[in-house]
């Protein structure tokens, strides 16, 4: 019996040379010689490798950056199918199209998808919300919350200071205003896709170095400091 496998896995990954050669040889063992491996580049060259050593050989230059990547291998008789492709991409991840027996295409599934679970970033839920539209719903909210404290600051019922609204009024308009910058921001210091070949591992590991040195650190201090601040508020009020 013959049977078909379809799946797209659209979570943020990193893409190394250990994990392309896991993939080569399970579609190797499992259905046969890889075909081709066909790569795509940001000057809008497609190339195309007879294997993966070959790949591996390719220089991956900022100029000439990988944005896709696609194994494909069949059997002599082509009873047996299968394809990998790896898209750098805001809507698409790893998807694994496999064709052949049912006990093939059941066990393939299962190891691949195991090698690509290890492929996925740590960071990656940053990648499954629209951030600009999660600004723009911050400014929204707020704008509503400083429109209803104007209007109410004069009711006996609350007393507030007029610079509440105000501080509240100049939040809702940063939000709304840097709302196009946060998903490319997020794009820039945390990559949803890393091809970590070639010159790719120098700025793999130039990325983790500011991810970690600069942006994780900072956002460490903010914390320890609101923390610290909350300890104190603490132990002035007892």
């Amino acid at each position: 019996m013959k049977a078909q496998y379809s799946k797209d896995i659209p979570d943020a990954y990193i893409a190394r040379e250990d994990d392309l050669k896991k993939i080569a040889d399970l579609l190797t063992e499992r259905i046969g010689p890889i075909e081709k491996v066909v790569v795509e580049c940001s000057d809008d060259i497609q190339r195309e490798f007879g294997s993966i050593k070959e790949l591996l050989q390719f220089e991956n230059p900022i100029s000439k950056q990988i944005r896709r990547i696609q194994i494909r291998a069949h059997s002599a008789d082509w009873e047996k199918q299968s394809t990998v492709t790896f898209r750098d991409s805001e809507w698409h991840g790893i998807s694994i199209e496999i064709g052949a027996r049912d006990d093939v295409v059941s066990r393939l599934r299962s190891d691949l998808l195991d090698v690509v679970a290890g492929m996925k970033l740590w960071y990656g839920f940053l990648h499954r919300r629209d951030w600009m539209l999660t600004s723009l719903s911050c400014g929204m909210i707020l704008s509503i919350v400083a429109l209803a404290g104007f209007a109410l600051k004069h009711s006996a019922l609350m007393t507030m200071r007029n610079e509440v609204p105000v501080a509240i009024l100049y939040m809702s308009m940063f939000f709304t205003l840097t709302s196009p910058f946060w998903n490319w921001l997020r794009n820039q210091i945390f990559p949803k896709v890393m091809f970590v070949l070639g010159q790719g591992k120098d700025r793999h590991q130039q990325n983790e170095r500011f991810q970690w040195g600069v942006v994780i650190t900072f956002v460490l201090s903010i914390l320890a400091g609101l923390i610290l601040m909350a300890v104190q508020q603490l132990a002035t009020s007892t």
